[in-house]
């Protein structure tokens, strides 16, 4: 069967790399979740898979916005503008 992992942010050198040259309203979105390791991500990935999971959202907070984009997506997009709006009046 065909899977899709859908990680969040995940702590690798090339993420380290991005934070230097991300916009600020990037990571305002990005909000302070924690990174997962790369050994979690890819073992949960693997469990996944393993189980003929379809969609796999490694970590908590992953799965957690996950539902709420799929069942409450006005709310999440309020949320998100909100945090854009922030970015944008900090930088002017």
């Amino acid at each position: 069967g065909v899977s899709v992992a859908v990680p969040a942010d995940t702590d690798t050198p090339q993420h380290s790399e991005e934070v230097k040259v991300m916009p600020p309203e990037t990571a305002a979105v990005a909000g302070n979740v924690k990174m997962m390791s790369a050994e979690a991500v890819a073992q949960q990935i693997l469990d996944g898979i393993v189980a003929g999971k379809f969609v796999i959202a490694p970590g908590f907070m992953t799965k957690v916005t996950r539902f709420m984009y799929r069942h409450f997506p006005r709310t999440m997009h309020m949320i998100i503008d909100r945090d854009l709006r922030k970015a944008l009046r900090a930088r002017s």
